[in-house]
């Protein structure tokens, strides 16, 4: 995943983990040479600084990205399983918001199950149905349309470990 993110942005020097969890994902783009930030909630950046003790190239910043997100620019943002938690509204204003923290050319990565691609991608839909407010899981044409309507390009997909990269451009 961290290299197909690099093949499509090979000038990369920072990159945005939007709701990066403990940080699996901010350790192998910082390993790659990548500048990290992972933003999460305080309680979960509290875990993530336990688990990437002694880890370099990772700042940690707490905060909510549904109300504010970190200044910039970055030249990747990362939203690793995150779109499966929220529905389609959502996951556009979320889009737009992120467009001007990007770089010119900046790169949006987004990690999760697409319907018509997963073959879990159904089931796990019916999951997020039942445990969040609008969450569920995406088709390959809602993604398009939503990243297209935040001035997003070049949309394309890559299947890896049995997700759906979503990489696409900032216009």
């Amino acid at each position: 995943m961290v290299e197909e993110c690099l093949r499509r942005a090979p000038s990369a020097k920072s990159l945005l983990d939007l709701g990066g969890g403990q940080g699996v994902y901010a350790k192998g783009f910082a390993r790659s040479g990548l500048s990290v930030t992972l933003f999460d909630i305080s309680e979960v950046i509290e875990m993530a600084a336990a688990y990437l003790k002694g880890e370099g190239g990772i700042t940690l910043m707490a905060g909510n990205f549904l109300e504010s997100l970190p200044s910039g620019p970055f030249d990747i943002a990362f939203l690793g399983n995150i779109c499966h938690i929220y529905g389609p509204e959502e996951n556009r204003a979320l889009f737009s918001r992120l467009r001007p923290i990007l770089s010119p050319k900046g790169l949006l990565a987004i990690l999760d199950f697409v319907r018509g691609h997963s073959p879990i991608a159904a089931t796990f839909g019916v999951n997020m149905l039942v445990s969040t407010q609008s969450g569920g899981t995406w088709t390959e044409a809602e993604y398009s349309q939503w990243l297209t309507q935040s001035d997003f390009f070049g949309v394309k997909i890559h299947h890896i470990e049995g997700h759906q990269l979503i990489l696409t451009e900032k216009e």
